[in-house]
C-alpha cells in the first residue's frame, strides 16, 4: 500500500503542483512557428500512453474477478474503490503532454522542476515499487505487464529527455511569430517580435 499509493503517487503530486506553476510563467511568452519534431511527437503520445495506462486500470479492477490469480493485488483484496487514486498520476501525464506541446510552441525546452523532474521521479518510483514488491508482480500477470510497460514508456521519455538538445534560440534573439500574448516579456522589433527567454 504504501508503495504502490503513497511512493508512486509522490511524482504526480508534485508535478501538479509545479507544472501549474510552469504553465503561468509561460502564459505571456508569444507563440511561434515550428514544425513538429519527430522526438517531440513521440514524447506526448508515450505521455499520452501512460496517462491512458493509468485510467485504464480503474475499469479493469472492477471488471476483473477476485478470484483471478492474474488480476491486481487491489482486486484480490476486494479494495477496487482504491484505483481511483490512478487518476491522479492519470491527470499527471495529461497534463505533461500539455506542457510538451506548450512549452514547444514557444521553442522551450522542459523544464528541471517541472516535467523533467516527472520523468526521472516517477522512473525511480516505478522501479523502487517493483523491487519492493517484486513477489506479487511475479504472482499477477496484470501487475507485472502493465509495470514492464510503465517502465518501457517512461524509461523511453528519460532517454529522449538526455538526447533532446538545447533550443538554438536565445535570449535577445528575433523570431517571427504567430501572436503576442503580453508586452512586458515581448518587444517589438521592426516586423518581427523580439522574444525574451
Amino acid at each position: 500500500m504504501t508503495f504502490q499509493y503513497g511512493v508512486k503517487l509522490l511524482p504526480s503530486f508534485f508535478f501538479i503542483i509545479t507544472g501549474s506553476y510552469r504553465l503561468s510563467e509561460l502564459r505571456y511568452i508569444a507563440v511561434v512557428r515550428n514544425n513538429y519534431s519527430k522526438s517531440f511527437i513521440l514524447k506526448v503520445v508515450l505521455c499520452l500512453l501512460l496517462a491512458t495506462m493509468y485510467l485504464s486500470y480503474i475499469p479493469i479492477n472492477y471488471a476483473t474477478n477476485q478470484d483471478k490469480p492474474f488480476s491486481s493485488w487491489l482486486n484480490q483484496c476486494g479494495d477496487d474503490g482504491l484505483s481511483w487514486f490512478n487518476l491522479v498520476p492519470m491527470f499527471a501525464w495529461s497534463m505533461s503532454a500539455y506542457l510538451l506541446m506548450y512549452e514547444y510552441k514557444r521553442h522551450l525546452q522542459e523544464a528541471m522542476f517541472s516535467n523533467k523532474m516527472l520523468w526521472v521521479l516517477n522512473l525511480v518510483a516505478e522501479l523502487v515499487t517493483v523491487a519492493a514488491l517484486y513477489k506479487i508482480y511475479f504472482q499477477s500477470w496484470f501487475m507485472g505487464i502493465s509495470a514492464l510497460f510503465a517502465v518501457f514508456f517512461n524509461g523511453t521519455l528519460v532517454v529522449l529527455m538526455v538526447m533532446t538538445k538545447r533550443p538554438v534560440y536565445e535570449e535577445g534573439i528575433t523570431l517571427p511569430v504567430e501572436n503576442v500574448a503580453a508586452e512586458p516579456l515581448i518587444k517589438k522589433k521592426g516586423c518581427c517580435l523580439e522574444v525574451r527567454f
